[in-house]
This record gives structure tokens, sequence and C-alpha cells, in this order.
């Protein structure tokens, strides 16, 4: 947060990481950190197929962009995740 605060790059940042940790573990922490980020997409991505396919999404598309936004598909996965904790609830 310091290196981005003080308007650092990814240069200042690794060579940070480097000076703090040692070369080894910085690139164990940026392995770590690219594998996080492309679980996040994947999930993303696999969200984003299975709500295309919900009857009325094309009405939850964003009215500014006219494409499903951030905003639109973190609406949609709360909506889910309520309409599944309704159900493990249970009668």
């Amino acid at each position: 947060w310091d290196v981005v605060r003080e308007d650092g790059d990814e240069s200042d940042l690794v060579d940070r990481l480097v000076a703090d940790h040692g070369e080894a573990e910085a690139l164990r922490m940026l392995a770590l950190i690219q594998v996080k980020s492309t679980r996040v997409s994947i999930s993303r991505a696999e969200t984003m197929l299975s709500l295309k396919n919900r009857p009325g999404w094309k009405q939850r598309s964003c009215p500014t962009c006219g494409t499903v936004c951030d905003e639109c598909l973190a609406s949609a996965e709360e909506d889910l995740r309520n309409a599944l904790g309704d159900l493990e609830s249970g009668p």
C-alpha cells in the first residue's frame, strides 16, 4: 500500500518485496497473488455464463454502459446467494 500511495509502480513494489523478504519469498508472494487473481477471474467468468442464461438478464444490463458491469454482476451474485440461502434454510 505504501508503494502505491507514494506513486510507485510494479518495479518499486518488486524492489520493496525483495528488500523486505528476499527474492525467493517475493517470487512466492507474487505467484500467490497471480494464482488468486486467476481464480477470481475464472469464478467471475463462470458466474457470468450462468447468469446470462437466467430469464430477464437483458433487463439487468447496466443502463450506463449497456453491458453487464461489475455493479450489475455483484447485484446478481448477491441475489443468487440470497436465493441459495433461502433454499438452504428449508421449509
